[in-house]
């Protein structure tokens, strides 16, 4: 029992970096990007959800135009790019790999900060109930591959 205690960060360690490593190579194929209807593409999807008035639809469009995150997608599809090309090098240069995989996961960072601080701009235009419903939607459960993910 205790050994598969002491597996499971191992595992997800694994499973995080194929994760990461899968998605990264979709979005550098052609025919991926940006989700659709521009800055914010799948989180306007969501927000349509809140019936926001003319007023609040205004005032996030704005805040996702300054959020500037569809030249950091892009930056991020580059570095993911370079990642790929550094794990299929001949000869292998694990100097070069590392190096781009820090530089990717630098960029993650600044994304995942910056989508928190939009998301707290946005979460402050809302009422008390549009901000419980927005909450509710980091509760749900990405899907993988067609399927749920397990928690």
């Amino acid at each position: 029992m205790q050994s598969t205690i002491k597996q499971k960060p191992r595992l997800l360690s694994m499973f995080l970096f194929f994760s990461l490593f899968l998605s990264g190579n979709a979005l550098a194929q052609p025919g991926f990007g940006p989700p659709p209807g521009g800055p914010g593409g799948g989180l306007m999807m969501h927000l349509q959800e809140l019936n926001l008035t003319t007023d609040q639809q205004t005032q996030i469009q704005s805040l996702l135009e300054k959020s500037d995150m569809p030249s950091k997608m892009e930056n991020m599809r580059t570095l993911q790019d370079a990642v790929r090309k550094a794990t299929f090098a001949n000869p292998l240069d694990e100097a070069a790999i590392r190096s781009a995989v820090q530089a990717k996961s630098s960029a993650e960072e600044e994304i995942a900060v910056l989508q928190g601080n939009t998301n707290a701009q946005i979460r402050a235009l809302l009422t008390a109930e549009q901000q419980t419903k927005f909450d509710s939607f980091a509760d749900e459960t990405p899907r993988f591959f067609g399927r749920e993910r397990r928690r």
